[in-house]
């Protein structure tokens, strides 16, 4: 299959859907991604200035608790994201990072804005609509992972993610990115004192998500290593690989970690009763005083059971999934 996610009829394909969509979340993107050039210069040259922002000591032996939030597309993670964010205090890539990457947590935490006053849960892709909330912080994992990096490199890269977002002891820095589902083993062995929140949701409604959002946005984003070169025509049968395959890579991954640093969220349980899954992971993997805790930013979440697509195509997923032999890669070949 072609895949135009990234393409430029691709990107023309998504401008297009965001606009017609009347979603603010998607407006607030394409204004985001418009206004960076100009926001990132003048990033720098406010940064530049003495004394301008802070940051933890450089140690390659000692951070704070860090979170990362890993799981396919469309699996709910992006709204258990916004959910800990404002339930736990912490630092966490907003869309002020995204425009304002180096001076954005100095302005939000002088100013008490991260997590707090934040609205409701509403996302498009991924894509969050208010300024303070939640990004999905393509940019610093990509550089973490430039070229042939080595763990030394790639430490030392998140020491300094870490000291631009200001984490500190009882300030946890928590933070998702889709993209970096291959690379958990690699992290791990540079950054050992990160903790890995996998969230896991019923394949049918992932994968339903993930067909209408072919249909939406002209491709499928991220693409596991086994489909880059894939012939498949049809984009059911490809929405299924996908996120299988991606499912398969991290649990692989999942043995080659400490098993101290692997939480699991269902997504369909974080919804019922959210609150003891996240009091266990402030108290037991983030160092938190559960006093601390953001008891009214959490409103009742429901699970979304709706079907996403066509009868015909959710029969199909349906059948592919029942059909698919276990533990095998992309292409079922066994395992």
């Amino acid at each position: 299959m072609t895949n135009k996610y990234n393409s430029f009829a691709g990107r023309i394909k998504r401008i297009n859907a965001a606009f017609r969509s009347g979603s603010p979340a998607a407006r607030l993107g394409l204004l985001l991604e418009a206004i960076k050039p100009f926001t990132h210069f003048l990033d720098m040259a406010v940064t530049s200035l003495p004394g301008a922002g802070r940051g933890i000591k450089s140690n390659l032996d000692t951070l704070p608790a860090c979170l990362l939030v890993v799981g396919p597309p469309r699996s709910g993670s992006t709204i258990i994201y916004q959910v800990l964010v404002r339930a736990i205090p912490s630092v966490y890539i907003s869309n002020m990072h995204f425009i304002f990457p180096r001076y954005a947590s100095t302005h939000m935490l002088k100013n008490n804005l991260f997590g707090a006053g934040l609205g409701g849960f509403h996302n498009y892709y991924g894509h969050t609509a208010a300024l303070y909330d939640v990004n999905e912080g393509n940019e610093p994992m990509d550089r973490l992972f430039q070229g042939s990096a080595v763990p030394d490199q790639i430490r030392q890269g998140f020491i300094s993610f870490v000291e631009n977002m200001q984490a500190e002891e009882g300030r946890p820095l928590i933070f998702k990115n889709a993209g970096a589902f291959g690379q958990l083993t690699d992290l791990h062995k540079a950054v050992p004192e990160i903790a890995f929140l996998r969230i896991k949701r019923d394949p049918e409604q992932i994968i339903q998500s993930v067909v209408r959002a072919y249909h939406e946005l002209g491709g499928f984003n991220p693409i596991p290593d086994a489909l880059r070169h894939s012939t498949i025509s049809d984009p059911v049968e490809f929405a299924v690989r996908q996120i299988l395959e991606i499912e398969r890579v991290i649990d692989a991954q999942r043995l080659e970690i400490d098993s101290h640093s692997w939480i699991e969220f269902s997504y369909e349980d974080f919804c019922r009763n959210p609150w003891p899954m996240i009091e266990n992971l402030a108290a037991n993997h983030l160092g938190i005083d559960l006093a601390c805790l953001r008891r009214n930013a959490v409103p009742k979440l429901q699970v979304s059971t709706r079907s996403k697509v066509s009868e015909e195509e959710a029969r199909k997923i349906k059948s592919f999934l029942q059909s698919w032999p276990s533990r095998s890669d992309a292409f079922g070949n066994r395992l």
